[in-house]
């Protein structure tokens, strides 16, 4: 709440009430071992928010103060924030991702801007950064739900992890870029991996 609304007794007391609730009730969730995976390529893993954002988060989690659960058990309840979201070949159809103006706002690692931090390099510009960068925000390079994820035309097929992640082969499998090739795409060259759960786009079983 904004000082200049003058509603100070307001703010008072709704922040009195959010430090009672932090006393063993509410709390902020660590990120899991995930986080190793951020600055990094497709290659070595994929950072995983579903701890917090999660359907394990909406399980488990102390950081919700009010959240809308969804049980996986009954036919078509899921959570269509994950649908809208996700990449095409994540089963998803990639209407909204976030705008370049918000991912050059994460800060370097050292805590300056892009524009002034030394760390910063716009030939690697996804290096030393705000490891929230990767745990909320899809980019070129990365892994996410189970795919490499590329928007450079250039690449016109991209890696299946999935034979990885199932046990079924000891390495991914080549695919058709979906996710650059339709016209219903990321249209800022990102998405979002935030609220998006793997669990929910794991393939009932790997077919080559």
């Amino acid at each position: 709440m904004h000082s200049t609304q003058k509603n100070n007794d307001i703010a008072i007391d709704a922040a009195s009430k959010a430090l009672q609730l932090s006393e063993g009730i509410h709390e902020l969730t660590p990120f899991n071992s995930s986080i190793q995976y951020v600055g990094k390529d497709h290659t070595v893993g994929e950072p995983d928010v579903s701890n917090i954002f999660g359907h394990e988060g909406f399980r488990s989690s102390k950081e919700w103060i009010w959240v809308l659960e969804y049980n996986m058990n009954i036919d078509g309840n899921t959570h269509n924030q994950q649908y809208y979201a996700a990449s095409r070949l994540g089963k998803g159809v990639a209407y909204w991702g976030p705008t370049q103006d918000f991912i050059d706002s994460f800060q370097a690692i050292d805590g300056l801007p892009i524009t002034e931090s030394p760390l910063y390099d716009e030939d690697k510009p996804f290096e030393n950064r705000d490891p929230r960068l990767d745990m909320y925000c899809v980019r070129p390079g990365s892994r996410f739900l189970g795919y490499q994820f590329e928007m450079n035309a250039n690449y016109k097929n991209v890696l299946n992890y999935w034979p990885v992640l199932n046990g079924t082969s000891a390495n991914p499998v080549s695919v058709a870029n979906a996710d650059q090739s339709n016209a219903a795409r990321s249209y800022s060259g990102y998405l979002w991996r935030k609220h998006c759960d793997i669990a929910t786009s794991t393939p009932p079983q790997f077919q080559a």
